[in-house]
This record gives structure tokens, C-alpha cells and sequence, in this order.
């Protein structure tokens, strides 16, 4: 069953239409998806590299409140500008939630949905 319920995981992760990462709570890129990377113009490997500090604005105010609301309640969800490998910013729809694994270790998944074409 666990093989079953990993390979169904690995199927919505390379197919999905949104962005997804998974990252450490410190915000290090542990995987990005397809979809992201098309999105921020970046491959999965220039992604884990620049980690979450080269693919957002941490400038923005809402980035740092929205950290502090996941880390209180172990999720968040907000919209925050996103930087492509070009430097043009787009605002996505953020939801990034901890999860705890079978080792006591935390990491976060998190998912992005460009708003550009909604807003």
C-alpha cells in the first residue's frame, strides 16, 4: 500500500498544473516540479540552489507574516510575488503546509498558482 499511495504522490507531483516544492521549515529546496520550474523559468536544479530566498520576494512584508502564521499553525495560505530567472516578479497564490515524517524530521509542501492570468 505505501508503494502504491508514493507512486500516486510521484504522478500529482511531475503532472500537476500548479507549482510544487518541498523544502525544509528553513526554507532549502529539497524538489521543485515541473510546473515551477516552467513557471520561474529556472531548472529543479538552479531552484534547489537559490532556495526559497532566490525564487520570492522576501522583501515583501506578507512573506514574513505568512512564516510566522505556518509556524504557528503548521500552515498558510497567501498570495506573495514570486521572481523568474528574468528578475519580473508575478503574484501567486501560496499554500505551504509542515509535515512531520515517520522520522520525527519536519519539511513543508508547498503549492503556487500564478494569478497573473486570474487577476
Amino acid at each position: 500500500m505505501e508503494k502504491v499511495l508514493k507512486d500516486y504522490y510521484k504522478v500529482i507531483f511531475e503532472t500537476s498544473a500548479d507549482g510544487i516544492l518541498q523544502t525544509n521549515p528553513d526554507g532549502k529546496i529539497l524538489k521543485a516540479n515541473p510546473a515551477l520550474c516552467k513557471m520561474l523559468q529556472r531548472t529543479e536544479e538552479e531552484i534547489c540552489e537559490i532556495g526559497i530566498t532566490g525564487i520570492l520576494d522576501t522583501n515583501d512584508p506578507r512573506f514574513q507574516a505568512a512564516l510566522e502564521e505556518r509556524g504557528k499553525n503548521g500552515k498558510v495560505q497567501v498570495e506573495l510575488d514570486f521572481l523568474r530567472k528574468d528578475g519580473s516578479k508575478f503574484l501567486a497564490d501560496f499554500t505551504s503546509v509542515l509535515t512531520q515524517d515517520k522520522e520525527g524530521k519536519f519539511w513543508a509542501t508547498t503549492s503556487i498558482k500564478d494569478m497573473t492570468v486570474l487577476k
